[in-house]
């Protein structure tokens, strides 16, 4: 019997999705409400094999910030953004690529975002990239939800979903507007991933934890922590606010090129292992190749073993 439990990261038309969805080393399969709409949803769900015994879970997209529409100019690039953001004083860099990219912006308009034409990032941005502000003024400005992110949580619950996600959970307020949409009966896992989420996270007491487990999501969570060291002591607090809090992204790594984990992917593994994770969730780009995916579990299975 594992004494890890691993979630991956797949939706139902990912041609290997039917290698996994009854794997027994597999907890758990996210769906990742950000690459399909609303209006695809049901497309998706209709392609669950009858077979399937690994629970699903529906990753609802809150405030995280992400661009729709990238408009390329001679003399400068604007950005469509999901939200209107205030608070910023400009100029102000703006974060892409999981911190391997920036640029400034210039100007914002509603949810447009000018950026200098000096300071293009050096990748082309698309739509669907996350972006980051690393700047505590920075607030939302509008409703948590998106309306299509609204229609695919209504949808999702009227299709019998009792398992999700949230990303990006900065206050209390989060937690209650997203069971107003899909009930207090369902699971519910709060994925922090800034510093406002850190906040939260060490104002909760054991008692507050009822209804939801915690996940410090790294993918985004170490771009938006000031240094990179600062990471180390953002998984403490969350293993040590919640012991079932599960641990995501840039893991394992070095599965994208390689047969075999590198040594410092194991020791990685070791490590959240020594602070009390027992639960894991493989970020998407990992499991988008079949192949890689199938020696991450194999990893996590030898490993539950030790």
């Amino acid at each position: 019997m594992s004494n890890l439990n691993l979630h991956i990261t797949c939706v139902p038309s990912d041609p290997h999705f039917g290698e996994f969805c009854s794997d027994p080393n597999v907890a758990g399969i996210r769906m990742n409400g950000l690459l399909f709409r609303a209006s695809e949803l049901m497309d998706q769900l209709s392609r669950i094999p009858a077979t399937t015994t690994v629970p699903l879970w529906f990753d609802a997209k809150g405030r995280q910030l992400r661009v729709e529409e990238a408009i390329y100019h001679k003399d400068h690039l604007e950005l469509v953004m999901n939200h209107k953001i205030t608070g910023l004083v400009l100029p102000h860099p703006i974060i892409f690529k999981a911190g391997e990219d920036w640029a400034m912006v210039e100007r914002i308009d509603g949810k447009r975002l000018v950026l200098r034409a000096d300071g293009y990032p050096k990748y082309r941005v698309k739509p669907g990239d996350s972006v980051h502000f690393r700047d505590m003024r920075m607030a939302i400005d509008g409703p948590l939800f998106t309306d299509d992110e609204k229609s695919k949580i209504e949808m999702a619950v009227k299709a019998g979903a009792k398992r999700f996600y949230l990303s990006y959970v900065e206050q209390p307020r989060d937690v209650e507007e997203f069971r107003e949409l899909i009930g207090n009966s369902a699971e519910l896992i709060l994925k922090i991933e800034s510093k406002r989420g850190l906040r939260f996270v060490s104002m909760l007491l054991s008692p507050d934890l009822k209804g939801f487990r915690l996940a410090c999501a790294r993918g985004d969570l170490y771009v938006e922590v000031d240094q990179p060291h600062q990471i180390i002591e953002a998984q403490r607090l969350i293993i040590e606010r919640d012991p079932n809090a599960m641990v995501g992204s840039r893991m394992l790594l070095s599965l994208f090129a390689n047969n075999v984990p590198s040594c410092s992917d194991i020791n990685e593994l070791a490590l959240l292992k020594s602070m009390g994770y027992r639960n894991f969730l493989l970020c998407d780009d990992l499991c988008k190749k079949g192949s890689a995916l199938h020696r991450a579990v194999d990893t996590f299975t030898a490993l539950s073993k030790t």
